[in-house]
């Protein structure tokens, strides 16, 4: 093998290897990921919650840490976190704001008198930060 062929091999090899680790960086794979101070502090809030034609009840749900204050796949995924915990299916808590949490939230910002656009926007992080979410039937 030609000594330069090899050289290129190593300098592939080496880049390729710093591929892996910068989609590895830009995912957030990390095995030792400590909790969070937000995730230490979340609290448990009586919630209430209506079937049709009965009388108002409430469930304890883990609010979770506070929504407002995040931002990007951050807040998806503490979005997705408190409507799961609100008994509306987002899906998998992922950070990606895909078809299952645009459903999950159309049927929370309905429930909760707030205008269904589908989208994570000041007054759904309000009321799902707030102490009172009407939960899932």
């Amino acid at each position: 093998m030609h000594p330069e062929t090899k050289q290129n091999g190593y300098r592939i090899a080496g880049f390729l290897i710093g591929v892996v680790l910068l989609i590895a960086a830009l995912w957030g794979i990390d095995d030792g990921d400590p909790i969070s101070v937000a995730q230490e502090s979340a609290t448990t809030t009586t919630t209430p919650t209506t079937a049709p034609g009965a009388t108002p009840t409430t469930a304890a749900v883990d609010t979770g840490p506070k929504i407002s204050g995040l931002s990007g796949e951050a807040q998806v995924k503490a979005v997705q976190d408190r409507l799961n915990a609100l008994g509306y299916d987002s899906g998998v808590a992922d950070g990606i704001a895909g078809p299952p949490t645009v459903s999950a939230l159309e049927a929370f910002q309905k429930a909760n008198g707030i205008a269904v656009t589908g989208e994570i926007n000041e007054v759904t992080i309000e009321k799902l930060d707030s102490d009172d979410p009407v939960a899932a039937n």
